[in-house]
């Protein structure tokens, strides 16, 4: 997600998703791409919406998301990556 803790990384997000009606926050992101996306990263900062975003039928990874060095995106990315390998909810 963009957002950790309501606040964007970067960027105008927050006013973005409110002048759209849209939550600002984590929850908010996986409502808008849940027709798209079937896994999601999410902050440990807000791990108390893993149970929402996982009822939009996501698989849901729950880390650090900075990506402050090479060795944090790595690790980032594995995780979503190990995402598109777990079985979808029947």
């Amino acid at each position: 997600s963009p957002l950790v803790g309501g606040r964007a990384i970067k960027g105008p997000t927050v006013p973005l998703m409110r002048a759209e009606g849209a939550r600002p926050d984590a929850l908010g992101v996986a409502q808008l791409y849940c027709d798209i996306a079937s896994g999601f990263v999410l902050d440990s900062v807000d791990a108390q919406l893993r149970v929402d975003i996982s009822d939009l039928d996501y698989r849901v990874s729950t880390l650090s998301t900075m990506l402050d060095n090479p060795s944090e995106a790595r690790r980032v990315a594995s995780a979503a990556l190990g995402l598109i390998s777990e079985p979808t909810a029947a």
